[in-house]
């Protein structure tokens, strides 16, 4: 799926001779909220397994006292997206010589969450003076912040593609076997396709 969203400032490797890809730092973001309790240690356990010899990762679950590490999970019943990503654009900028130049945040959430976009604008201006920043969604259900996800990605993603993309989309099937290797094909499908860009 695509949806159009305004590009203000972009990289770009036009016109710069034959620029090399270069392997992106990956910043995840699970939505640990309480809707999440039929997927989030299947996607949690796919998600390590996919990404297990990808070193250069970092993984924060979002829930309603904070932003922790992946497991356990937190069974939240709210979450805040504005508190996770002022946690994690703020880790980016205090830590600027670990995490290089090219950045992945990719955000896995199923519903709508508290989210006040200018209360990230400043970080956000200054991240994307230092990184370039892919932006990626994995859509979780039918209730999907779609206009949320979009709006993150109209303001951080600055590397040369043009329309927002949602690149995995989970429709929540009834067995654990199907949910798990969904996860694990999205995941498979990231991690050879989008990692790695100039």
């Amino acid at each position: 799926m695509q949806y159009p969203g305004p590009k203000p400032f972009s990289f770009s490797a036009r016109n710069a001779g034959e620029v090399p890809k270069v392997q992106s730092y990956l910043m995840t973001i699970f939505s640990g909220t309480e809707s999440m309790i039929s997927e989030y240690e299947i996607a949690a356990n796919a998600y390590n397994e996919v990404f297990k010899n990808i070193n250069r990762r970092e993984e924060f679950q979002m829930a309603d006292d904070g932003v922790h590490s992946l497991l356990p999970f937190k069974k939240a019943s709210r979450g805040s997206i504005t508190n996770t990503f002022q946690h994690v654009l703020n880790k980016l900028l205090n830590n600027k010589n670990q995490y290089g130049k090219n950045i992945t945040i990719m955000f896995i959430i199923d519903r709508q969450e508290e989210f006040d976009v200018s209360k990230l604008m400043e970080l956000i201006q200054k991240v994307k003076k230092e990184f370039r920043i892919q932006f990626l969604c994995i859509a979780i259900g039918y209730t999907f912040p779609t206009q949320i996800c979009n709006k993150l990605w109209s303001e951080l993603h600055n590397i040369d593609e043009q329309q927002f993309q949602i690149p995995c989309l989970i429709k929540r099937p009834s067995d654990c076997k199907t949910l798990e290797l969904l996860f694990i094909k999205g995941f498979q499908e990231i991690r050879d396709r989008y990692l790695s860009f100039q």
